[in-house]
């Protein structure tokens, strides 16, 4: 099982403390360890954003950005950095 971190940086909505606003915004990042990895959180996060606007009637829309590629490390090099510092 690899990681992954799933973060929300911002949640933008309305403009009052004591009003219920129509729209609301998060942004975040996600990062993963491999491609699998990545696939199986946005499969999860849409199901999870299907459900809350089923069970609430709301419109959610998810838009995904460009992603930074997953990193994979070669094994060999990253053991010699290892036993060079």
């Amino acid at each position: 099982r690899d990681a992954a971190v799933l973060h929300f940086g911002t949640f933008l909505s309305g403009t009052a403390n004591n009003v219920v606003t129509n729209e609301a915004r998060l942004t975040g990042t996600l990062r993963t360890l491999s491609d699998d990895t990545q696939r199986a959180v946005l499969d999860k996060l849409h199901a999870i954003a299907k459900a809350i606007g089923e069970t609430t009637g709301c419109h959610i829309q998810i838009s995904l950005g460009d992603f930074t590629p997953t990193l994979n490390n070669n094994a060999r090099l990253a053991l010699e950095v290892l036993r060079v510092c």
